[in-house]
């Protein structure tokens, strides 16, 4: 089974659903897992977007649910596939997800993962290089153009970053804002555009992946990931939008190769290669034929991957594993109020950490005050009045 974005993460749940898990093979996974911020809500939540369903289209009957569901079925699919979308809340907030039934989902997918409550096989995953930038055109309309690169101005950088995130505290966001500023050069405006795009990439689709990726391999199976990085020469969306979310599926389904000739002989022969791997996992579990194109498995502590583009074959290590040490180890501390756990480097200098320390109600005073230290350290040394103007304007970041 294979699918790509929303396809891919319908994969993941598939591969965990004891409904349905024992119908695969094996699964490609493309730029989406179960574990991404749009993919799986909680029961409660889906009855939540269901009472604003039915207000949103006339069939709310506050004395009996059955007479409101009854109301829905009566109505145009078309009328319930567009008034949906007024819970539509954030970028890539979804109003209709895979939801924690009990049947489907016996459990919670994160809890399944982690216990290794799943099918036992080979996974082939993989993530694009720019996989945010399609979504901002879509959710910052006014904002961004297609064609042409727009450089964001700090303080609408910081409006997108509230936007994108108005549920996050505020330390959440002033960790995030601090992770993806270019502190190399404040004054750079384009960069922030990159960023931002940097930013969705990240925390929608690449670090999902590679937490999903290495969850999986953690449990001792097979997996292998791509990182695609081939601009198309016949990509009809500016330059400055990079190798987009969705570009590799006209190289798996052979669209250079139809009779048109508009793509380049490269583009064609990535095409055949990539649908050689695609084929040749399904039927054997491996992707490469390993004297050819040696391609490495993937872990966390080993997360190679195996680069497609038109060029020689190459690996690389990641992808993107700083951002996503952040996204996937140092925001769920922050969001749970935890101490970082050391790490066997840290023993000799720290000794060993205080159980009374660990488990004190003034455990998270720790990682606030390290933050807050860094980035004044930053401000001073830097003297930068739009990261100081950042932290007395409370408004700016929500």
């Amino acid at each position: 089974m294979f699918g790509e974005s929303a396809g891919g993460g319908s994969v993941t749940f598939h591969l965990l659903s004891p409904i349905s898990r024992h119908l695969i093979t094996r699964g490609i996974i493309q730029s989406g897992t179960l574990n991404a911020p749009w993919s799986v809500m909680e029961a409660q939540e889906a009855e939540d977007m269901a009472k604003e369903l039915f207000i949103f289209t006339g069939c709310n009957n506050t004395e009996s649910d059955y007479e409101s569901v009854k109301c829905l079925r009566e109505l145009p699919a078309k009328t319930i596939s567009e008034e949906q979308w007024n819970s539509y809340k954030s970028i890539l907030a979804f109003p209709s997800r895979p939801t924690i039934d009990g049947v489907f989902l016996p459990q919670h997918p994160m809890d399944m993962l982690k216990a290794g409550d799943f099918k036992r096989t080979q996974l082939l995953i993989g993530s694009n290089k720019n996989e945010g930038t399609y979504f901002l055109l879509y959710d910052f309309l006014s904002t961004f153009n297609k064609d042409n690169p727009v450089c964001l101005s700090r303080d609408k950088f910081l409006e997108i970053i509230t936007q994108i995130f108005p549920d996050r505290s505020r330390l959440e966001k002033e960790a995030i804002l601090f992770q993806y500023t270019n502190w190399e050069d404040l004054t750079d405006t384009c960069k922030n555009t990159e960023l931002v795009g940097d930013l969705v990439g990240d925390y929608f689709f690449i670090c999902p992946s590679n937490a999903f990726a290495q969850a999986y391999a953690a449990h001792g199976n097979p997996v292998y990931y791509y990182y695609f990085t081939h601009r198309s020469s016949t990509n009809p969306w500016g330059k400055w939008m990079g190798v987009m979310h969705g570009d590799e599926v006209e190289y798996v389904f052979g669209h250079p190769l139809n009779s048109t000739g508009i793509h380049s002989l490269a583009e064609q022969n990535l095409s055949r290669k990539i649908m050689s791997y695609f084929t040749r996992f399904a039927r054997t579990g491996r992707p490469d034929q390993h004297a050819v194109d040696n391609w490495p498995l993937y872990t966390k502590n080993e997360p190679h991957y195996f680069i497609l583009n038109a060029d020689p074959p190459a690996r690389g290590k990641g992808p993107r594993s700083h951002h996503c040490a952040f996204w996937n180890e140092f925001m769920p501390l922050i969001n749970s109020g935890t101490t970082p756990l050391r790490s066997k480097c840290d023993k000799e200098i720290w000794g060993p950490p205080s159980s009374a320390a660990l488990s004190h109600p003034a455990k998270s005073f720790h990682i606030v005050t390290l933050m807050f230290s860094f980035v004044v350290v930053n401000i001073f040394y830097w003297n930068i009045p739009s990261y100081s103007k950042f932290f007395h304007t409370p408004h700016h970041i929500g």
